[in-house]
């Protein structure tokens, strides 16, 4: 077993951290496991070795750290830079595995980073280290595009949504007579039993937009039994993806 090594750390809380010793020949990775410091607290090893990562970013933008595993309040979260080096932010509270730390401080309106992307707004004043999610967040597709000039107005309807503007996005598709859309504009060729899957499999080899699949029941089916497949053949004729279906 390592040898353990109790050492002063320089803090502003003048904590005690006691950590696996960087210097000790038996060490040779020179990695230490998560340990706690008090909230106010930033610290700093007289000796040499690095803290185990236990937080990620992607991008030098982000302003939330994503916590690689479940941490305490109180912990401090090491996290790679993009470009090098190590980044330190102390958590305030219990963070679930995966979620979101503030990296810095984010007031109420400004924009949430990760992973280079823009995934919100803070709908309140965020500290960093602490914990952000739905209760301090709000994600909206329709601010993803918002001038950084109109952040704070954005946020706000955010935070008390209205009637969402009415969308420019378009794509190509088939409406159907339902009102559905699809993408795809396939006819089916639906073998109602498995003696029919081999014939209809054929036709769809030959037939340029032909689709089909095998099925391996409708022969010898009774009551629910039956009324499962029929069912299943149904939803797949209903495939807004289908322009029209062909019965074998």
């Amino acid at each position: 077993m390592r040898s353990k090594k109790e050492l002063q750390c320089i803090c502003k809380s003048g904590t005690t951290f006691v950590y696996q010793n960087a210097t000790d020949p038996s060490n040779k990775s020179g990695r230490q496991a998560p340990r706690k410091v008090s909230a106010d607290g930033e610290p700093s090893q007289k000796e040499g070795g690095s803290f185990m990562r236990n937080g990620v970013i992607i991008d030098e933008k982000d302003n939330v750290v994503v916590a690689i595993h479940e941490l305490e309040a109180g912990t401090d979260v090491a996290y790679p830079l993009p470009g090098g080096g190590e980044g330190h932010v102390v958590t305030r509270e219990h963070i679930p595995l995966f979620h979101k730390i503030a990296r810095t401080d984010i007031k109420r309106g400004e924009k949430v980073m990760k992973y280079g992307e823009y995934i919100g707004v803070a709908t309140a004043d965020i500290a960093a280290g602490e914990h952000v999610h739905t209760h301090n967040c709000a994600s909206s597709d329709d601010l993803k595009d918002t001038d950084a000039n109109d952040v704070a107005s954005a946020a706000s309807d955010a935070i008390s949504p209205v009637a969402a503007p009415k969308s420019t996005r378009t794509f190509r598709g088939y409406r159907r007579a339902d009102g559905q859309v699809g993408i795809r504009n396939h006819v089916l060729v639906l073998p109602t039993s498995i003696c029919a899957s081999d014939t209809t499999e054929r036709i769809a080899r030959a037939v340029t937009g032909c689709v089909t699949f095998h099925n391996q029941n409708g022969c010898s089916q009774v009551n629910v039994d039956q009324q499962l497949t029929v069912d299943t053949l149904a939803g797949l004729a209903a495939n807004p993806n289908v322009y029209a279906v062909r019965r074998k």
